[in-house]
């Protein structure tokens, strides 16, 4: 690919999520490679103010938003054509669902060279009645036959779509690359976070979710989980990092289970990655994940993981060796991963964690990241 060639990412949302960090992390090695970029995306999200102080182009959507609506859709098809239209990328880059539908629909329209898309999940993995896990599989099948390549993050996100017609041909897989985090010491950040927030106790070890606060990341099973061993769990406090529309009845069921003096929600906490070191254990109990920043993170911070066995999760982590798994939604399983943990000695804990920090380096790079998605952009059937 010639360095001249002009690259335009886009994504639904601007909030600093795992694929906007994946934008942000592409975008700024594409540009360190000397590739003209220019990002997409809607909102009014950290994304834009990280995307000024690299000094990359972006263009703020009007009219894309999470939810459903036909008026605004129609509305949001016609921007990105019309903006596409304008830039004329060689490279147009999708990212998430609505944005890989209505961008590839809209590049085809505007004439754009090469469209990528890449899946950072897959929406009927998701707790959903029936019909609408089909018309998810159908909506995909689109999304993947209008692009001309589809990225899938892990091995196990593309194994799910293989079954689809004329999709085997269409798909690579390419691993998130991760950027190391500029970590607080942990004595920096256990005192960061108790300034912060007074209801931490620094004389307590402390357990993090880092995830957005939405039923697919399933902090009710870790509160069930927790639950269940109540007493076992009285020298450890669990932070809940991350908003969410989940929020409120999460805060009733901590109430419910009485565990209002072992569990916090600390809101949105800006790079909050930085503050890894603080924990004792990093917990993703999720219902559906692809290739999870958070754990990728955790292990280069040298936290301790403990995650749902879904998506590519098994991709990074080994059941003993470089953290612990549990069967998705399973409450009980997952109190007897922490009571495992909770018996570790400190160069077991020290082991394992350091099997992870080196896993993640040798296999989840920027480098090796950016190197193959531009290999996928110059790939011909």
């Amino acid at each position: 690919m010639s360095n001249q060639e002009h690259v335009c990412i886009a994504i639904t949302k601007s909030n600093m999520g795992g694929a906007q960090k994946y934008v942000l992390t592409l975008a700024t090695e594409l540009k360190n490679r000397c590739h003209r970029v220019t990002v997409i995306a809607g909102g009014d999200g950290e994304l834009f103010q990280n995307l000024d102080h690299i000094g990359i182009d972006y263009i703020r959507l009007s009219n894309s938003q999470r939810d459903i609506s036909i008026f605004k859709e129609f509305k949001l098809l016609i921007e990105l054509y019309r903006i596409l239209k304008g830039l004329r990328p060689d490279i147009l880059h999708l990212n998430s669902s609505k944005i890989g539908g209505m961008g590839g629909v809209a590049g085809r329209c505007a004439g754009t060279g090469r469209i990528i898309f890449t899946a950072h999940g897959w929406a009927f993995n998701e707790n959903r009645p029936k019909w609408q896990k089909i018309a998810s599989y159908f909506f995909y099948w689109l999304i993947i036959q209008l692009c001309d390549r589809t990225i899938c993050v892990s091995k196990k996100t593309r194994e799910q779509i293989l079954a689809l017609p004329f999709v085997k041909n269409k798909t690579s897989i390419v691993y998130n690359g991760i950027p190391v985090p500029d970590f607080y010491t942990r004595e920096d950040a256990r005192t960061k976070l108790a300034a912060q927030f007074p209801f931490l106790d620094l004389n307590k070890k402390w357990i993090a979710v880092l995830a957005e606060l939405h039923p697919v990341k399933g902090h009710d099973i870790l509160i069930e989980a927790l639950s269940d061993m109540h007493t076992e769990t009285t020298g450890y406090q669990v932070l809940f990092l991350g908003s969410g529309q989940a929020e409120q009845d999460l805060k009733m069921l901590v109430s419910q289970k009485s565990l209002t003096t072992q569990v916090f929600f600390a809101g949105f906490v800006e790079n909050a990655s930085m503050y890894l070191k603080a924990f004792e254990l990093s917990i993703l109990p999720s219902r559906s994940e692809a290739m999870p920043l958070a754990v990728l993170e955790s292990g280069l911070a040298g936290t301790l993981v403990i995650a749902s066995e879904v998506g590519g999760i098994p991709e990074i982590l080994t059941n003993g060796e470089t953290g612990y798994l549990f069967a998705k939604e399973d409450c009980h399983m997952l109190a007897d991963r922490l009571r495992t943990t909770f018996a570790l000695s400190p160069e077991k804990k020290a082991t394992i964690s350091n099997r992870l920090a080196e896993k993640v380096r040798g296999t989840f790079s920027v480098e090796d990241m950016t190197t193959q998605t531009i290999a996928v952009y110059k790939h011909r059937p």
